[in-house]
């Protein structure tokens, strides 16, 4: 087996890749020693990584299969047996001659073996791995950037173009050795030309107010004004101006194909080039996250004076932009953005002027003096009174004066008095270019309609290639003269106003279209080029064809061009049956977000080919590793209930018979709710779910398909809910009774809500705490996702303390949720969550919390040691860190460097944590979110956790520095995220972990928790309302009795008067319960 290893370090090798470059024979060793050195090493980095165990684990299995006459002697391997410098060796034969020792262990035709299976793990693992071509293009750009750069001034000495040297050493020689691999799109960044001002004719009202408003550091300033009439002159000129006074400008034309992604990625390349590469590197990783992209341009544009401008706002059509510029308007600071519109943009409301969020000026035309002074710059002399004329026909508009001025060329006063006079009153822009046409030759009007049918500035050749006609370029220069084509360096364009009139004139748009589409298809495949070629060619065909596919399918496999591809795909109609082929590969390569998307778009077209979408989907949920991408392909099934419903009831059955996950189980739960997919074979599916006996079917799965049959109007005779108010009727004895026979029975034929049965244990503890504590226990072994916080936090309450009870619980061997939620007691104690308990008895309580604690620092369990001696250490810190300062050092030195990494889908999932907390991992993403509310903590102390939980790696450290900052800093912010990316998520499991986090943060931020809560009430599904009443350490509502009296307790009191009033009974009487108590028969 030749896999190409040795290759990348072969000098010789990359000399002939170099001549094939055309590369003179001098820069051939300097290009050969760079890649040398720069490959070797990222082959350094890679050998050392992380994934050596895994690799390792599934080439010993292999190895296995391969031999199983020497199955024992691979058993005994471990990766230490794998040498450090595994991949330097040659062939096999090398590797056992070097490796004696563990040729010894597994004989040499074991250690041949096992070096051939270890390099086909090695190269399946590279060919998908994001970390490994990140990892490699990193340290090939930065540990050999100064040599890059002495290629390239050799490059430039010998008059090799640099696009093309690097193109063809890329294409012929990465692409043959890592053909597989999928590379990242670098961003790159070059500055555009600003728009000319030779011919700037002063507007002093109007310069000088807007620079002043900079001066003043307003942060959004909107210039607007009727289309010529100056805006885009305006603004160049005040940003050559402030250039002088230190400010970063930054200049980009709007493009109705501009979409979130085109904007922030410009961005990026242009912070990058001001020396922050944050935000660049987010997106080069692959970072999609909407949210996480806006946080970084806000920090970043906050750390020096830019200036941004945006000329020509009105063409924006993307929500996404428009949303991004909302939040400049309410966030940005330090910072300074002018965009110019001929319109108001949709993100502005009349409260931000009030409110001085935004700062309008409104552009009018010249006055007499700037009319004469832009004539006379454009060649024109007029007496005063023609001025007087132009003046009130043309109202000083600099468009329709330079039309004027086209046309008045060097024509006589005579005439120039014939054209004034013929000037309409209306319409005096098209008849002005009626009238300039009317007087081009034919191959100029052909130019110029030529040059409309583009989009953005483009070459020569480009027009070239549309008009076909000759001598375009001298052509070109003659437009220029007479006043209609503009050009910044080698690219021409034209006004917006002059482009509609030219493209509206054209006899073939098809044409035109379909030699654009052909023009930028032979051009480098960039996202730019991409996009305006399927533009140009589905304006030719009217539909997504094979022609297009097949361009799309030899496009770059980095992630942002399949946004791009997925995107163009979703936005036009689609005819080919190539979709298909197109939509595997880019799924094969994909990320999960781009897997998603691309579920997305195959379903979005499913017309095309119903079966052979479906069957996809369902490979996908048969084969893909990923449960998100599971749970999603599986809840994307609710598009087909109606058009194939036996073929979604075969997946749906196959998957229930045996689920692989509990998220699965919730995926077709979802899918039923949300689609209505009432039929006997659901039905069916439901009552298999509430029957099941499996470990990743739960009392909430079973709860969840009854309260789905309830709603479709279906009773099940030997099943029955749980009243709340039943209590009420019973003595303390026979609730005892109730709930025993409840845990105890196999086979659930009454269900109790979760939050309720939460509710009553910790009542029934303040009454006879010996008694519940084995029922809490009982409650807490059944694999139902049990809310443990409920339960740690009566224990922990001053006036219910025991200590015997918590240390049984932290005694209770081999089940983790019960030592955890003897843990979370001593740390809810600890820190006193209970303000109405007296000082004296918690600061008593407290002493003997600190003891336990101090029991558990050389816990057996590695994870509740580290745990123990981060909330010990906290105990013994007796100056308070000032939260501002704590913040601001979190804020500086760690967070904007994780924000690289950090997903928001993981702080969903980090979150979550709170509804399915039946692991060590899951409680310990409760406790760490917990840590991050108290005031004395930093999330560097929390390492050792993640260490010991073997959850070390650089994504979760990301997750924790992630939510420590945005509690410490921004709790209500957090809030606002939690509500966007969870509560509106589609996924229940999101939507519950929401609320949970919410609420935890709500310790801290009360009144946004509850205003949040209060938006809530009348949209959110029943089961999230019982979520809502018992959730979270804190339990806003739920522990509303035991609150003081005052304006807070009052605006709960009103939330739970409102849920009292549900027509659901169970919600309305858990509101009532939390109210008024459970005033159970014989309690005092």
């Amino acid at each position: 087996m030749k896999l190409g290893w040795e290759g990348l370090k072969d000098v010789e090798l990359i000399g002939n890749i170099a001549k094939i470059a055309g590369v003179a024979s001098p820069l051939i060793n300097i290009t050969a020693g760079v890649f040398a050195n720069g490959l070797t090493e990222a082959i350094e980095i890679i050998n050392t990584a992380r994934t050596r165990k895994e690799i390792f684990k599934k080439a010993k299995e292999k190895a296995k299969e391969k031999l199983p006459a020497l199955k024992d002697k691979f058993e005994k391997l471990t990766p230490k047996d794998l040498p450090d410098t595994f991949l330097h060796f040659r062939d096999e034969d090398e590797f056992c001659t070097k490796n004696p020792a563990l040729c010894e262990k597994i004989t040499q035709e074991g250690c041949k073996l096992f070096y051939r299976v270890i390099l086909e793990e090695f190269s399946r693992y590279a060919h998908k791995s994001d970390e490994f071509w990140q990892e490699f293009i990193t340290q090939l750009i930065q540990d050999q950037s100064g040599e890059i750069e002495e290629v390239r001034k050799e490059i430039e000495k010998r008059g090799i173009k640099q696009e093309d040297f690097w193109r063809k050493l890329f294409d012929r020689y990465f692409e043959k050795l890592l053909e597989n691999i999928r590379p990242r799109h670098i961003i790159t960044y070059f500055p555009p030309a600003s728009p000319d001002v030779a011919d700037f004719v002063n507007r002093d009202a109007e310069q000088n107010n807007l620079e002043e408003l900079i001066r003043q550091k307003k942060h959004m300033i909107i210039i607007q004004g009727i289309a010529g009439i100056g805006k885009t002159q305006i603004a160049a000129k005040i940003m050559e101006n402030i250039k002088k006074r230190d400010y970063i400008t930054y200049w980009k034309e709007m493009r109705n194909v501009d979409t979130f992604d085109s904007v922030t990625r410009d961005l990026a390349g242009f912070l990058r080039n001001n020396n922050d590469s944050e935000l660049a590197d987010y997106i080069e990783g692959d970072g999609t996250e909407h949210e996480i992209i806006i946080n970084i341009l806000l920090n970043s544009l906050k750390e020096k004076q830019y200036a941004l401008f945006f000329d020509n706002y009105q063409v924006v059509e993307n929500k996404e932009i428009h949303d991004l510029f909302k939040r400049f308007k309410d966030k940005l600071t330090n910072s300074t953005i002018i965009i110019t519109t001929r319109e108001p943009p949709q993100f502005v409301n009349p409260v931000d002027k009030i409110q001085s969020k935004v700062k309008e000026e409104n552009v009018e035309g010249f006055d007499l003096e700037a009319t004469k002074k832009y004539l006379e710059q454009q060649g024109v002399e007029v007496s005063k009174e023609q001025l007087v004329k132009i003046d009130q026909k043309i109202g000083g508009h600099p468009l329709s004066l330079l039309m004027f001025a086209s046309l008045s060329g060097e024509r006589e006063i005579d005439e120039i008095d014939e054209i004034i006079e013929n000037l309409p009153e209306t319409g005096i822009e098209e008849y002005l270019y009626d009238e300039i046409f009317k007087r081009l030759t034919e191959e100029e009007q052909e130019v110029l309609e030529a040059l409309s049918i583009f989009r953005t500035a483009v070459t020569a050749d480009a027009c070239i290639q549309v008009s076909k006609t000759a001598k375009v370029k001298m052509i070109l220069m003659s437009l220029i003269r007479k006043l209609l084509v503009k050009r910044k360096k080698d690219l021409y364009y034209l006004h917006d106003l002059i482009r509609e009139f030219s493209y509206n004139l054209i006899d073939k748009t098809k044409e035109y279209h379909k030699r654009a589409g052909e023009y930028y298809s032979s051009l480098e495949k960039m996202h730019e080029n991409i996009t305006e070629t399927c533009y140009h060619l589905i304006k030719y065909y009217d539909a997504v064809n094979d022609r297009i596919i097949e361009y799309l399918m030899d496009t770059p496999a980095d992630a942002y061009t399949h946004f791009v591809i997925l995107n163009i795909l979703d936005e036009n109609k689609v005819e080919s049956l190539k979709f298909f082929d197109l939509i595997k590969r880019i799924y094969d390569i994909g990320s999960v977000d781009i897997k998603k998307l691309t579920i997305t778009s195959l379903v979005n077209n499913k017309e095309l080919d119903i079966d052979e979408t479906i069957s996809i989907i369902e490979e996908i949920i048969d084969k893909d590793e990923n449960s998100d991408i599971t749970y999603f392909a599986i809840y994307n099934l609710t598009e087909f209930t109606n058009i194939l419903p036996e073929r979604v009831l075969g997946i749906l059955n196959g998957i229930i018979k045996n689920p692989k996950e509990k998220k699965y189980v919730y995926a077709i739960l979802n899918m039923l709710q949300d689609s209505g997919f009432k039929h006997d074979g659901t039905i069916s599916i439901l009552k298999q779910i509430i029957y099941a006996d499996s470990v990743n079917i739960n009392l909430i799965h079973r709860r969840t398909a009854y309260n789905i049959l309830e709603d479709w109007g279906i009773a099940l005779s030997d099943i029955s809910k749980v009243d709340p108010s039943i209590f009420r009727e019973m003595n303390v004895e026979e609730v005892f009774e109730f709930i025993d026979k409840y845990l105890s029975a196999e086979k659930k034929v009454i269900f109790i809500n979760d939050g309720v049965l939460h509710f009553i244990l910790c009542e029934l503890y303040k009454i006879n705490p010996d008694v519940s504590r084995e029922f809490m226990k009982k409650y807490l072994k059944i694999p139902a996702s049990p809310n443990f916080e409920q339960i740690s936090e009566v224990l922990a309450n001053p006036m219910y303390y025991n200590p015997e009870i918590i240390n049984d619980f932290l005694a209770e061997e081999n089940d983790w949720i019960i030592r955890f939620t003897g843990f979370m007691a001593l740390e809810f104690n600890i820190n006193n969550e209970f303000k109405n308990a007296p000082v004296e008895k918690h600061e008593e309580t407290k002493k003997v919390s600190i003891t336990i604690l101090k029991t558990l620092l050389n816990d057996e369990d590695p994870l509740l040691s580290e745990m123990a001696k981060v909330a010990y250490d906290r105990t013994k810190k007796t100056k308070k860190v000032e939260k501002t300062k704590l913040a601001q050092k979190i804020k500086n030195k760690v967070t904007r460097k994780m924000m690289n990494l950090v997903d928001l889908k993981m702080i969903q999932r980090y979150l979550v944590a709170g509804f399915e907390l039946t692991t060590q991992h899951q409680t310990l993403l409760f406790w760490l979110l917990y840590n991050a509310l108290l005031p004395n903590t930093n999330p560097t102390e929390t390492f050792g956790l993640l260490h010991a939980a073997g959850r070390a790696g650089v994504i979760e450290k990301n997750i924790v520095q992630f939510v420590y900052n945005e509690v410490k800093n921004n709790p209500c912010d957090a809030i606002e995220i939690l509500n966007k990316f969870g509560i509106k998520s589609d996924y229940f499991m999101s939507r519950v972990g929401a609320i949970v986090g919410i609420d935890m943060i709500g310790r801290i931020c009360p009144e946004k928790a509850l205003e949040t809560y209060e938006s809530l009430l009348s949209t959110i599904e029943r089961e999230l309302k019982f979520v809502l009443l018992g959730s979270g350490s804190t339990g806003l509502l739920r522990n509303f009795r035991d609150r003081p009296e005052g304006p807070e307790k009052e605006r709960i009191k009103s939330i739970l008067k409102r849920l009292k009033q549900d027509e659901d009974k169970e919600v309305s009487a858990f509101a009532d319960m939390i109210l008024n108590g459970i005033q159970f028969k014989d309690a005092c």
